[in-house]
């Protein structure tokens, strides 16, 4: 997940005595869930990827039945990647500007809502153009999670 963007994350969980469940989700480094409270969907904006940002980020669910009272708890890792960051090596740098360059002038990316094939695509519209190399460009030397994903 990129540094600043919306993110959401869902969970599916059943309860055997059919009660209801409730759900608390508790992320990271200020990051705030929205809606709060009791729901299995949430979203959430990423925070900067920075050398004070733990990688992986962790984000953990409680979900309880209200009927049992039984619980369970899950972390997940979720990776924060500096926007531009390509080959997510940590850096935004020129590494990553010829990795755009090779795909540059690409369209069709997305063969299917959030299967984007193009590594490049910095603005995730579904092509690479002049749009991502600016963004790649504003980025240039930002510093950001180090760490390969989970």
């Amino acid at each position: 997940m990129f540094a600043n963007r919306t993110v959401t994350v869902f969970a599916t969980a059943t309860d055997p005595a059919k009660g209801t469940l409730s759900y608390t989700w508790t992320p990271c480094c200020g990051a705030v869930v929205q809606p709060p409270g009791n729901t299995a969907t949430v979203t959430f904006i990423a925070p900067a990827a920075s050398s004070a940002t733990p990688c992986p980020m962790p984000l953990t669910l409680d979900v309880t039945s209200q009927k049992s009272g039984l619980s369970t708890s899950k972390t997940v890792d979720l990776v924060v990647t500096a926007l531009g960051d390509i080959n997510q090596d940590g850096v935004v740098n020129g590494a990553d500007l010829t990795l755009l360059a090779a795909q540059f002038g690409s369209t069709g990316c997305c063969s299917s809502p959030g299967n984007n094939t193009c590594s490049a695509d910095v603005d995730n519209d579904c092509d690479v153009d002049g749009m991502d190399q600016a963004l790649l460009i504003a980025a240039m030397n930002t510093v950001g999670c180090t760490c390969s994903a989970p």
